[in-house]
């Protein structure tokens, strides 16, 4: 019954390491998510914890998975972008412009879109930091 069990995790796994790369990280960050979820899963199903822990477990893991994915989704560093095409209309960057919605092509002042962009730059790396903190808090209750 055991080598059945192993067999099936092994199968899961199978796309996730067929779809992985060497050259990236965000694959790293793809099978640790995938890992995270294989977890919850089996906390979710445990007979060992009691409720109150199983919940607390679970919703760390969902919490960890949903901010790894918006972090390196890099949804903090594409906010200036975000910001100028609420202002300013859709960026295309092949002509570096934005076009309103009368279909006019506008040029962003280059320092509103720097100060931006750094803006969202910082963010994006205080919320890296952020996910690896709570990846750290966490780790050690993710066992039953």
């Amino acid at each position: 019954m055991e080598i059945i069990k192993k067999i099936i995790r092994l199968i899961k796994w199978i796309p996730v390491i067929w779809n992985d790369r060497d050259w990236d990280y965000l694959y790293l960050i793809n099978i640790m998510t995938f890992k995270l979820s294989q977890m919850e899963k089996y906390f979710i199903k445990s007979e060992i914890l009691i409720d109150k822990d199983k919940h607390f477990i679970t919703q760390r893991i969902k919490t960890l998975k949903k901010f790894l994915n918006k972090v390196y989704d890099e949804e903090y560093e594409a906010e200036f972008l975000e910001i100028l095409d609420k202002k300013y209309g859709k960026y295309n960057i092949i002509s570096d412009t934005h076009t309103n919605s009368k279909g006019e092509k506008i040029k962003v002042d280059k320092d509103e879109r720097t100060k931006l962009f750094l803006k969202s730059q910082e963010k994006q790396r205080r919320a890296e930091d952020l996910v690896w903190r709570l990846f750290n808090h966490s780790l050690r209750h993710f066992w039953d």
